[in-house]
């Protein structure tokens, strides 16, 4: 464009924008006295504007009106524009405002825009838009002179033609070289029509042969950042200008990174992200390419320049799990014994193609979601969250049902982590050891950390030496030991009664390579940690919850100070909260000194000598402070005098803040918390600390308090569900009893129709397993229950359900398996699809109504049987409960049908209500037989039901079954004993009453 053009064009912009906010309010005051009365009309005057001829004035006054409202709106959308432009950020769109939006953004792209065609062909966009994508060419970094700014118009966008097998997502990783780029391809070409008739209107259908658009592919550059590095550093050393980074920032926030959660803030960021810098103009020729390709090879953790990728495409994955700092041990001895001093710089991972997010998966244990909380953690809070609800579930009445809170997307999360296999093997692998010290007659041997990971459990001491049994020496990890494969299995049930040797063993976090990290606190004595106060909190949250829901701790307490006071408050068991330092140091202090009297009594030195003879029990608990307060030196003193450092003489230790380095507890193990990975010396290691924010930390105790205060609510469906007898009933005579009659004939499913089964087993029957892949069938059946389940269910929620929080099924991913389950299905005997496509009408993914479900046949034929007269319907409830074969969704694969928890509560209840109506209709009418029966076969869905067992109580007393009622109070015994509660109230009298000698002479010979 010509100078006086673009000059003639600025202006003419410049004055239409100030003409537009400026001449409407002068004119109205200009003019007022036309359309505005001289005087504050009465009423009567107002009633007679609109009921008496206008003269032309009520009407005047209505077009300024429009034009008042019309010159807001404008002013509205300028100051909108104004504000975006200064943060950086996009415009907003106001409903109702969009006609002023886009005529002040065009005024506004006409008067910024270098150009007449950047005017003509940029799409409706905001102009702060354009401050942030497009900002002034700045000088090239080798100092050539910046090349001129284009000016001839944008290429039409290139097309493609969709083959056999293509998504969205895989088309935009092949063209675009990123597939989360797929949402542009759809938005480009949504309901554009398509040389078949048909047009995009599903991310998750397209056909083959259809031309898609592709958006352009500008060639833009990206930074690896590296330690130290902030958005303005980054803005000055490449932009030119540190003030720029809020560019920086509205392009980044939100990408999805390799390996990492997407950037949410300006103010955390962290090594190994990738962050596309805004464009600076045309790159010179002459080397800047090769340069390019040098810095993408150099490491950034370890100092190298930052590697600049000259393209848009997705980047080189970045080994942010491969520290290039010192002390960094191998794969195969994570926590060396002697941490060598020498630096080894860990080359950049090489490119690798990104499988789909729900496909990924390594095997590890240590499985992250959120605030990088672990298997171990998340098993162990929702064992914590599971023993809650149970309790309050065995509160439960007939014909009602526990109001609870519905999981959040953290406890979604915790299950999709958890690992209870792993902290079974760990929990039996201590406490095998403590059995054979006590064998043995030895002090339990120092521990200070121990690992969880391919290796299995490894235990690593404070000082190498000769492992005791059955520990074994690892070849490929010297000074490690492991648990012995040839050693002498213990009894399980016996290994529950053996203390646990190492309560205070705390997981901190997984390693470079996924194994995760667990430190004797006791064997350290106390932790500093510097950094972020939101970072500090984060972790101090991850330990408490990790001590007070370890089951490798009988009893802890752990006190807490300056965070958690509700954490406290509903984990009274091992977490107390402490309002000051001085209080909690002045109860360490008794404590201090109760122990050092307890050994001195035992005549032992430490707490391992008395845990592993067996003495002095009383000092076997540990007490451990959790601070983010930090100490003055007066109370450090007071501390250093009570913790011991590297030899455990006593169960007490710390974890304490520090505002700065130098304020560290001297003897103290130290973590600096400013860095991804935290630098953890006396291991040799880098560790990414587990994490849970303040936020989790609410979902958890909302979730606990809900359980808690758990309340019945009845349920309309099953209002006609006996409640329990108050009294007992009448002990019968043989002759009294009522023979039992034969089972109606139940229904019986078509065996040529698919049918879902989740009472008991999940099994998908009636189909041919051999027609789908092996490693397909159990992914596949998952989907089919959940569709049965969820008729009319949306791809969106597929994709978030079958998937994880984190990783949701991709479009491809998602149609891959329904295509697949679609195949496998078939059609029925009219030639309709089982699977159907997406119903048009209804909307969503639903089966067919022929498909079975043997839930649906169960809720059917209660709802029958409860509508009838209890004689009547009984037939019904019997057909209803034999459908049942165990616990609705067992024998799942770990991991999955994270979706089923509720369904599973709600099933369960319902097959304990069918089964207790059972019972108390076969009671009244003297078929005990009948009554046992069902009770039976509802505790297989609901082993722990204390009416099921209440009932079963009544049942045999009211048989003359002395034995069986003792049979029945050993089992509840025993229950409660394997879940650590105490039986309901309502259960305990019932036992005490039915075993009571006034009752005895009354039971008569069993029937």
């Amino acid at each position: 464009m010509r100078p006086a053009t673009k000059l003639a064009r600025t202006g003419t912009a410049s004055l239409t924008l100030i003409a537009l906010i400026a001449v409407p309010p002068f004119l109205l005051w200009t003019l007022r006295s036309t359309f505005l009365p001289d005087h504050l009309p009465t009423g009567q005057e107002l009633l007679d504007w609109f009921t008496e001829r206008d003269s032309g004035h009520v009407f005047l006054g209505l077009l300024v009106l429009i034009g008042l409202i019309a010159w807001l709106q404008l002013v509205v959308a300028v100051l909108l524009e104004a504000i975006a432009a200064l943060r950086g950020v996009s415009v907003p769109r106001v409903r109702g405002f969009g006609w002023a939006q886009k005529l002040v953004a065009g005024l506004l792209l006409t008067l910024l825009a270098s150009t007449a065609t950047a005017a003509e062909t940029i799409p409706h966009t905001s102009a702060s838009h354009l401050l942030s994508t497009t900002p002034p060419t700045t000088a090239s970094p080798t100092g050539a002179a910046p090349a001129e700014p284009a000016t001839s118009k944008a290429p039409k966008p290139s097309t493609h033609t969709v083959a056999p097998g293509e998504s969205l997502m895989s088309i935009a990783a092949d063209q675009l070289g990123d597939e989360n780029r797929y949402r542009e391809i759809f938005d480009l070409n949504k309901d554009r029509r398509q040389p078949d008739g048909a047009a995009l209107r599903d991310v998750g259908l397209i056909k083959p042969g259809w031309k898609l658009l592709l958006p352009e592919n500008e060639a833009c550059d990206e930074v690896c950042v590296r330690q130290g590095d902030t958005l303005s550093k980054i803005a000055r050393d490449h932009l030119g200008d540190a003030r720029r980074y809020p560019e920086i920032f509205a392009l980044n926030k939100g990408r999805q990174q390799p390996g990492g959660a997407p950037l949410t803030t300006p103010n955390h960021i962290y090594p190994g992200t990738v962050l596309r810098l805004p464009s600076t103009g045309p790159r010179p020729a002459g080397g800047s390419a090769s340069q390019s390709a040098s810095r993408t090879n150099a490491d950034p953790i370890a100092g190298g320049t930052p590697p600049l990728i000259p393209s848009c495409a997705a980047p080189t994955p970045v080994a942010q799990d491969q520290p290039a700092k010192p002390d960094s041990p191998s794969e195969s001895n994570p926590i060396p014994a002697a941490p060598s001093r020498s630096a080894t710089p860990v080359p950049a991972a090489p490119t690798a193609h990104r499988a789909p997010a729900a496909e990924v998966d390594d095997g590890s244990p240590m499985s992250l979601i959120g605030f990088s909380v672990g298997g171990l953690l998340a098993a162990g809070l929702l064992a914590t969250l599971g023993t809650r609800r149970m309790r309050a579930q065995r509160r439960r009445r007939p014909g009602h049902r526990i109001h609870t809170n519905l999981p959040g997307d953290f406890e979604t999360a915790l299950r999709v982590a958890e690992q209870p296999a792993t902290v079974d093997d760990l929990d039996t692998t201590l406490r095998t050891l403590a059995h054979h010290v006590h064998q043995a007659g030895q002090a339990l041997p120092a521990i200070r950390a121990v690992t969880v990971g391919a290796s299995g459990v490894v235990l690593h001491p404070q000082e190498p030496g000769k492992p005791p049994s059955p520990l074994v020496a690892l070849r490929e990890a010297p000074g490690a030991w492991a648990f012995d494969p040839a050693a002498e299995a213990v009894d399980l049930d016996f290994l529950r009664t053996v203390p646990p040797p190492y309560p205070a063993l705390i997981s901190l976090g997984h390693d470079q390579h996924r194994n995760l990290i667990l430190l004797n606190l006791e064997q350290v004595g106390a932790i500093t940690l510097t950094g972020n106060t939101d970072d500090m909190e984060a972790v101090l949250l991850a330990m408490a919850w990790d001590l007070a829901a370890s089951s490798w701790a009988d009893h802890l307490v752990a006190t807490l100070i300056g965070f958690g006071q509700t954490t406290a408050a509903h984990n009274p068991g091992r977490l107390r909260y402490a309002a000051t330092i001085d209080d909690a140091l002045d109860t360490f202090e008794r404590r201090a000194q109760d122990v050092r009297e307890g050994l001195q009594a035992a005549d032992t030195c430490s707490i391992d000598q008395a845990r592993g003879l067996g003495l002095a029990e009383d000092t076997w608990s540990p007490e451990i402070i959790l601070s983010a307060a930090p100490f003055n030196r007066s109370q450090q003193d007071r501390l250093c005098n009570l913790v011991s450092f590297d030899r455990p003489t006593s169960s007490l230790a710390a974890v304490i803040t520090a505002a700065e380095v130098a304020d560290d507890l001297p003897g103290a193990w130290h973590f600096d918390l400013g860095t991804k990975r935290t630098r953890i010396e006396p291991l040799g290691l880098e560790v990414d600390l587990q994490r849970l924010s303040p936020a989790q930390d609410r979902e958890l105790v909302a979730a606990l308090a809900s359980a808690d205060n758990a309340i019945n609510v009845p349920v309309e469906n099953f209002r006609n569900i006996p409640p329990e007898p108050d009294a007992l009933p009448v002990p019968l005579d043989p002759d009294e009893l009522e023979v039992e009659p034969e089972d109606s004939e139940i229904e019986q499913a078509c065996s040529d129709v698919p049918e879902v089964r989740v009472l008991g087993p999940v099994v998908l029957a009636n189909v041919d397993p051999d027609h789908v892949e092996a490693k397909k069938f159990n992914r596949l059946t998952e989907l089919a229950a959940f569709l049965a389940l969820h008729s009319g269910v949306t791809a969106d929620e597929i994709s978030r359900q079958m998937g994880t929080g984190a990783q949701p099924w991709s479009a491809s991913t998602r149609q891959g398996y329904i295509s697949r389950l679609r195949t496998w299905l078939g059609r029925d005997h009219d030639g309709e699809l089982y699977l159907p496509n997406v119903d048009i009408k209804r909307g969503g993914y639903r089966l067919s109504e022929s498909v079975r479900c043997d839930w649906h046949r169960f809720e059917s034929l209660v709802q029958e049987g409860l509508s009838q007269a209890p004689a009547d319907g009984l037939p019904y409830l019997k057909q209803a409960l034999s459908l049942v074969t165990g616990m609705p969704f067992s024998s799942i694969p770990h991991g999955r049908y994270v979706w089923s928890s509720w369904i599973q509560r709600e099933m369960t209840d319902a097959i304990v209500d069918v089964a207790h109506a059972i019972a108390d209709a076969s009671q009244k009418t003297g078929s005990l037989a009948a009554a046992r029966k069902a009770l039976a076969r509802g505790l297989q869905a609901d082993p722990a039901s204390e009416i099921l067992y209440r009932d079963l109580l009544r049942v045999e007393h009211q048989a003359g079954n002395l034995a069986g009622v003792k049979e029945t109070a050993d089992k509840l015994a025993g229950l409660a004993a394997d879940l650590d509660v105490d039986l309901d109230e309502e259960t305990s009298e019932l036992v005490h009453k039915l075993l009571d000698l006034r009752y005895r002479a009354s039971l008569r010979t069993p029937v």
